[in-house]
């Protein structure tokens, strides 16, 4: 639209120009020039026209608008221009003052027409390339886009694969340090019992036959308790797709048959079970569940618990153990990491007791949860999914 204002500027002075500097006379306006009429105003009043039609009709009026006769006859203007919509097309008119034979004051006047035909059909071009561009601009934008997924994601693929490796790297050489110190402990006294076997077969005033006696008895004990640590790590180890899935057990009678064992210990604990004295069966394994109970038990006796309380309920599709203790509890920091391998608030021990029961339960499609005060004891929550009938 700018430019077609321009344009039609332009040419309006263009047309006043030459009509002025080629007409010595007072037929000035009877030619068009460059297919434009021309009108001629006498003291502000229309006098003459390229076609007498227009001198007629007065299209721009018979009178000069107010504004040009006032920057023309009043200010000086050589020239003035206004904007006028005539049947509906809007109209750009230039004025050139003249001078022609005769008395008075003259200006020429010249209008052109804003060709919306041509506007519109530049605008709709305008329109399509702008659109074009867009559109081309969509394409390069996903292509590249998707030319940079392409490479992030393979990028980000192989840092997976190196943060994977080195994390299995750094596991596996935690693993291997815990291995050796655990084996560590019962290898001592296993040697130190060798040696003083050794020495007592050649001392005849030590009574061969006792020594052998207790030393082999501690040996085994020691050599039992390598078959546990080599159990309890292979556990651990083991993928969740490598363990055993769950069979039907009963939990009451695993229950009833652990607690009775507990209270057989020493340590002055009592021992309270309640909802065990029917069947209740559930998705578990019978050796792996005692070894998971009888961890939790071991950890509340730890806990220098005076008092243990477990109940057996039967939920709609579960079957749960509650375990409260009123021991010494765990402090709020350490619960959120009692879960976590070789994470242990003891000094003994592989710290692995409660990783390995949670990766025992959740194989069979079980949860565990803890919730404990320090001080206040701790209430273990075991869930196992009912027994298919």
């Amino acid at each position: 639209q700018r430019d077609d204002r321009g344009v039609r500027e332009l040419l309006v002075r263009e047309i006043l120009s030459a009509a002025s500097s080629g007409a010595p006379t007072s037929e000035v306006a009877r030619e068009s020039i460059a297919g434009a009429p021309l009108f001629v105003y006498s003291d502000g009043i229309l006098s003459s026209s390229s076609d007498s039609l227009y001198e007629l009709i007065a299209p721009a009026g018979r009178m000069l608008p107010r504004r040009v006769h006032v920057n023309i006859s009043l200010d000086g203007e050589l020239t003035s221009t206004s904007r006028q919509e005539i049947a509906g097309s809007a109209m750009f008119w230039g004025y050139r003052a003249v001078s022609i034979g005769g008395a008075g004051e003259h200006v020429l006047a010249a209008p052109a027409r804003s060709d919306e035909l041509v506007l519109d059909r530049r605008r709709r071009d305008l329109t399509i390339l702008v659109l074009f561009a867009t559109a081309v601009g969509a394409i390069a934008a996903f292509w590249l886009s998707g030319i940079a997924a392409r490479v992030l994601a393979r990028d980000l693929e192989l840092s997976r694969i190196e943060v994977a490796r080195a994390e299995r790297v750094i596991a596996w050489g935690e693993m291997a340090r815990q291995v050796a110190h655990e084996i560590k402990n019962p290898l001592t006294p296993i040697r130190l019992g060798v040696q003083h076997l050794r020495r007592a077969r050649t001392d005849p005033r030590v009574d061969f036959d006792r020594v052998l006696d207790e030393n082999v008895t501690r040996i085994l004990s020691e050599i039992d308790r390598l078959d546990k640590i080599a159990q309890t790590f292979s556990r651990y180890g083991s993928g969740p797709g490598e363990l055993p899935p769950g069979e039907k057990v009963d939990v009451a009678a695993i229950l009833r048959d652990v607690v009775a064992l507990e209270k057989m210990g020493i340590g002055g604990v009592d021992w309270t079970l309640e909802g065990a004295s029917s069947p209740v069966y559930a998705e578990a394994r019978n050796d792996e569940l005692r070894d998971v109970l009888l961890n939790l038990f071991e950890n509340a006796r730890l806990a220098r618990a005076r008092h243990v309380r477990v109940m057996l309920s039967s939920l709609e599709r579960a079957v749960a153990i509650e375990i409260h203790d009123d021991g010494s509890g765990i402090a709020r920091a350490a619960l959120p990491r009692v879960f976590e391998p070789h994470f242990s608030t003891r000094t003994t021990g592989s710290g692995l007791g409660l990783a390995i029961s949670r990766r025992l339960l959740e194989s069979w499609g079980g949860t565990i949860d803890i919730e404990s005060d320090e001080g206040s004891g701790a209430r273990v929550t075991i869930t196992l999914q009912a027994a298919r009938s």
